[in-house]
């Protein structure tokens, strides 16, 4: 789903592209969602990017294609890959530049928004190595092994990279014009120790019942006692992130709290297990 240039924009699994536009009763108050416009790109779209001022870019399986919001034209499209198993993981833009992660890759590729040509690739894989570095062999050789990329953003000066090791990249912006045909210098991609703050859960006789903000100095070990307040947190170190797991007691009962790093070691006893890969990111600034 996309809102943009005063319309909104739905991917259909079957290959079209739904596009819902305001009536034009003299108001623009409301939509018109029972005859919208179909656009089809001939397979299932993945991934949306709204990308300049009336440009959408549309991963379908291993390819992009570029759709004009004004005509609803595709203008043109890009093959990123002759497997087509190799689809769009991930879209994100800024400015001149778009970024594209395929399914299952350890890179980022930058694409000019304009001409479409494409400009770097940078690899995930050394920058996440060297911040695993001080994990066991056989934690960093899986992680290794089955390395991707899997959400991209972009925000102020910044790609962020969230990658299925649990660990986020960051990329700064290259300064890029219309005219640009190559980077004026190599793409530099680092993992850097990160402050988190999430919300923690407030727990009463089993029911959440509020929601806090904390990070930073949370214990362990949830309080425990039905009727009481439980919470659980996240908290952040300086050479790993830390979290922890959720609550597994019933109603009533403490929270069994543990800790897992980026690496993807936990604590002993830790009662769960969940992949620690970065779906998303999301930014918010007023």
């Amino acid at each position: 789903l996309r809102y943009f240039d005063n319309k909104v924009f739905v991917a259909l699994a079957r290959g079209t592209l739904n596009v819902y536009s305001r009536d034009h009763n003299g108001t623009g108050t409301t939509w018109n969602v029972s005859d919208p416009d179909e656009v089809q790109l001939g397979a299932s779209v993945s991934r949306l990017a709204t990308v300049g001022s009336n440009k959408l870019w549309c991963g379908c399986m291993n390819h992009i294609h570029i759709l004009n919001t004004s005509t609803l034209e595709v203008e043109h499209s890009i093959t990123l890959h002759q497997d087509p198993n190799k689809g769009v993981a991930c879209l994100a833009a800024s400015g001149f530049g778009v970024w594209v992660a395929l399914n299952g890759a350890s890179s980022v590729r930058l694409y000019h928004a304009t001409t479409h040509e494409l400009l770097s690739e940078v690899n995930a894989g050394p920058a996440v190595a060297k911040m695993l570095s001080s994990s066991d062999d056989i934690i960093r050789q899986h992680k290794a092994a089955c390395l991707r990329v899997t959400s991209l953003l972009c925000c102020k000066d910044l790609l962020w990279v969230g990658t299925s090791a649990g660990v986020v990249l960051v990329v700064p912006l290259p300064h890029m014009t219309a005219t640009t045909v190559k980077l004026q210098q190599a793409l530099n991609i680092t993992a850097s120790p990160m402050k988190f703050v999430v919300p923690s859960r407030s727990f009463k006789g089993g029911n959440s019942s509020a929601t806090s903000f904390s990070g930073g100095g949370g214990s362990n070990t949830a309080p425990s006692g039905a009727g009481k307040d439980q919470q659980y947190h996240l908290r952040h170190h300086h050479h790993h992130h830390h979290y922890y797991g959720a609550p597994t007691a019933g109603p009533g009962g403490p929270l069994a709290s543990s800790t897992s790093d980026a690496s993807g070691g936990a604590s002993p006893g830790e009662p769960w297990g969940r992949p620690r890969r970065v779906n998303h990111g999301l930014v918010r600034y007023d």
